[in-house]
């Protein structure tokens, strides 16, 4: 589970108990950290996309960054990492940085290659876009995501 804002006892206490037949539940607040950026000392180019620095239950990951294949790093300015704090946490924080990376992948109303937030929040900041503007314009939004695909 994770989302961008810290969770209360009560959501851990809920996710806890509605995730009761599953074996390991990690529960991550992901933040977008603006205070801190990192360079490869004697190249051109940004963190390598991937790039983690842990400590404990915390970690720093670059979802963008300098892309090997690419010989490139295809962004407009250096890039900010995440910073994800892991309240409850049953596997570790390197499955953690690997589950996120690969969530920045999977925006399929995108040609982007990879997004800065996992599609899990950025797609539903763009539900929540849509909810808002159908408000603000006197409506009532559906309640089936569906409608949001």
């Amino acid at each position: 589970m994770h989302k961008s804002t810290r969770f209360s006892d009560e959501e851990i206490d809920g996710c806890e108990q509605g995730s009761s037949d599953i074996d390991e539940l990690d529960i991550i607040h992901i933040r977008e950290w603006a205070g801190f950026r990192a360079y490869h000392k004697g190249h051109d180019y940004p963190a390598v996309r991937g790039t983690v620095i842990a400590n404990g239950n915390e970690a720093m990951l670059f979802t963008t960054g300098y892309v090997s294949p690419l010989g490139t790093y295809p962004g407009p300015s250096s890039p900010r990492p995440l910073h994800l704090i892991c309240q409850k946490l049953d596997t570790s924080i390197e499955s953690v940085c690997r589950d996120i990376l690969g969530l920045t992948k999977l925006d399929w109303n995108s040609s982007t290659f990879s997004i800065r937030m996992p599609v899990t929040i950025a797609v539903s900041r763009k539900v929540g876009a849509v909810m808002a503007e159908m408000v603000s314009a006197g409506g009532t939004p559906p309640s089936s995501y569906r409608f949001y695909m």
